[in-house]
């Protein structure tokens, strides 16, 4: 059943009109939420996600800085070791020499070949240039070490 009368037609289109404000006012409020929506994720973005992706590629290349030295340490450590392999053997024979050699030739040779291979044995450790340097010497990590060079004070690195 419709109602035809005049009042009814003008609430009726009051009521549309109405409608269509508060549809648009919908409307409105919802760019205004994406809007929000948007710069709250571009402020989160810079104050927080933007500084930790930052640290994690800088230290990412940290690490592999450390995998690159620790890969050198490794390789010297093994090259020191094929190194005085062989001298130690060199040695252990030239002693055995020098307590068998009665003719002074043969003695003059053998001090020789010691006097060759001194510096090379003599290196206690082959990967000590490596070790970082500190820049406080009276840091508690300095420890008083019998042997340890001229100042008798070595870094610990531990």
């Amino acid at each position: 059943m419709r109602c035809t009368t005049p009042a009814s037609g003008e609430l009726l289109q009051a009521s549309l009109t109405l409608v269509q404000e508060l549809r648009n006012l919908v409307f409105v409020c919802l760019a205004l939420l994406l809007a929000a929506t948007s710069v709250v994720a571009a402020l989160l973005y810079r104050n927080v996600v933007r500084p930790l992706r930052t640290k994690l590629v800088e230290r990412e290349s940290l690490l592999a800085q450390r995998e690159k030295l620790a890969a050198l340490g490794t390789l010297a450590a093994g090259v020191a070791h094929e190194i005085r392999n062989p001298l130690t053997a060199i040695k252990a024979r030239l002693y055995t020499l020098r307590r068998a050699a009665p003719a002074p030739e043969a003695a003059e040779d053998v001090q020789a070949i010691a006097g060759e291979i001194g510096p090379a044995g003599k290196t206690s450790c082959a990967t000590c240039w490596a070790m970082p340097i500190p820049l406080n010497r009276n840091s508690p990590r300095w420890t008083w070490r019998r042997g340890s060079g001229s100042s008798g004070r070595s870094w610990n690195p531990s």
